[in-house]
């Protein structure tokens, strides 16, 4: 079945238009917003400390409560959500899907949890990205590269756009 293509612009929504305004304030080099959540108090401080050494173009904003990242996104710009799997108020997965049917904000799911099972179940939920925890402070590098990553994506289907 051939679609005629409308020249009038798709109607985007106030959420998507503030979206596409921070990606493009991304693009002109100011520094990226993260949204660090993690139950886990010791894990917040390490990955603030990482992000922000790897680049001191990066601030990170921590979170504990889940329950609270809908209603900070409506109030603050953030370019990516780093989303712990698995917390005890209400699972990375589920929180996916919440912000997913708010925003399209690019979501890490950043896990202890490894598995193939478990990115699948992320990314079906609607993540952008996934990494896994180490033991290894390394492993915040490839953490930094993957926000730079789902960012620059995200930026990229806008200029399209």
């Amino acid at each position: 079945m051939n679609r005629k293509r409308s020249n009038t612009p798709p109607q985007t929504s106030f959420k998507a238009k503030q979206t596409r305004e921070s990606m493009i304030q991304v693009a002109r080099h100011n520094p990226l917003r993260v949204l660090h959540v993690d139950d886990d108090l010791n894990q917040l401080l390490f990955t603030k400390i990482f992000l922000e050494e790897c680049d001191p173009d990066i601030s990170v904003e921590s979170v504990s409560h889940p329950s609270e990242v809908v209603g900070v996104i409506h109030v603050d710009d953030f370019d990516c959500i780093v989303s712990d799997y698995q917390m005890e108020e209400l699972d990375g997965i589920s929180l996916t899907q919440r912000v997913r049917a708010e925003s399209d904000i690019p979501i890490i799911i950043y896990t202890g949890r490894g598995s193939e099972e478990v990115e699948e179940v992320a990314r079906a939920a609607g993540a952008d990205g996934y990494v896994q925890k180490e033991t290894d402070p390394n492993h915040y590098r490839s953490l930094y590269a993957q926000i730079r990553s789902v960012v620059h994506e995200k930026i990229s289907a806008i200029m399209k756009d």
